[in-house]
């Protein structure tokens, strides 16, 4: 008991001297590094998304069209050809949309997928079919995305139906259609 008489002696002194304007002045202080960490950490998370945004537009341009090649093209079907992705490209699109899907907070509980020969067997037509549970700006805001980031994909049909009367959580059926260059 002796041994913490004289810290709780100089703690009561401590308070005692500072008053409630130093302990407001010590509070304000704390709150502001709190802020700052939590600021930056959220900046963080930013600087994440925008690395993964760039690294995005990156490979498509590592997959994408070679200018020349399609300025120089016979005829616009072999331009369009040249233009559009490779088929190899798929897989990364349904984890880019699942990812974005769930950064944005959109559920889709199943995909189905379908792949369909056009342009005289030159290319493909990846189509993508799902329903997504959300409020209507967040599926805008996921299907706005998609079709900004890749040129070649295509809103085929979309559907709302409300879950519940009244509710803000809609049940969207969406389809659409990525165009894919065959490779070989």
């Amino acid at each position: 008991m002796k041994r913490w008489a004289l810290p709780a002696a100089r703690l009561f002194y401590l308070l005692r001297v500072l008053g409630p304007v130093g302990w407001g002045g010590i509070f304000l202080v704390l709150g502001s590094v709190l802020l700052l960490l939590g600021g930056s950490l959220r900046l963080g998370a930013q600087e994440r998304d925008e690395r993964l945004s760039i690294d995005r537009l990156e490979q498509r341009i590592r997959q994408g069209s070679d200018p020349v090649r399609v300025a120089a093209a016979r005829d616009p079907v072999e331009a369009l050809l040249l233009f559009l992705p490779p088929a190899g490209a798929a897989p990364d699109f349904i984890r880019d949309l699942e990812r974005r899907a769930a950064r944005s907070g959109v559920r889709i509980d199943r995909t189905e997928y379908r792949v369909h020969s056009i342009l005289g067997n030159n290319a493909q037509r990846y189509q993508v079919s799902f329903p997504a549970h959300a409020a209507y700006p967040q599926v805008r805001t996921l299907l706005e995305g998609l079709l900004h980031d890749y040129p070649s994909l295509a809103l085929d049909e979309i559907s709302f139906r409300r879950e519940a009367e009244g509710g803000e959580q809609l049940e969207a059926r969406v389809s659409l259609s990525l165009y894919l260059r065959r490779e070989g």
